[in-house]
């Protein structure tokens, strides 16, 4: 599994330069959150929070209401890594909220994350 995470944080790597270099924040954005999620498993906690933080404030910016419910799903998920289950749980009412509005099926997993 390890060696999965590895192949996949060197493709987003790659995926963020070159978002970067050609301006397109929206992609910045998705591969930032793709990190954020790779570096949790990995359990480099402190910087999958830089790359999901900053990935939020792009989704928000943009408007993209389901990233960024799908962001404070996994924002939820690395708090409660660190052991800070208030926060886990603010994080996750928060997403439950979007998904309830969207409509959308990750609702259920949410809620019962945030039933825990």
């Amino acid at each position: 599994m390890q060696g999965c995470l590895e192949d996949a944080g060197s493709c987003l790597e790659q995926s963020l330069a070159l978002a970067r270099a050609t301006g397109d924040h929206a992609s910045e954005a998705y591969a930032s959150y793709g990190l954020g999620e790779v570096r949790r498993q990995q359990g480099r906690l402190e910087e999958a929070a830089g790359y999901l933080e900053w990935s939020l404030a792009v989704f928000r910016q943009c408007g993209l209401r389901q990233w960024e419910a799908r962001v404070l799903y996994s924002l939820g998920r690395l708090e409660t890594a660190k052991g800070d289950p208030a926060a886990a749980s603010s994080a996750w009412h928060s997403a439950l909220a979007i998904f309830r509005e969207l409509d959308m099926p990750e609702a259920a997993e949410v809620a019962a994350a945030s039933s825990r």
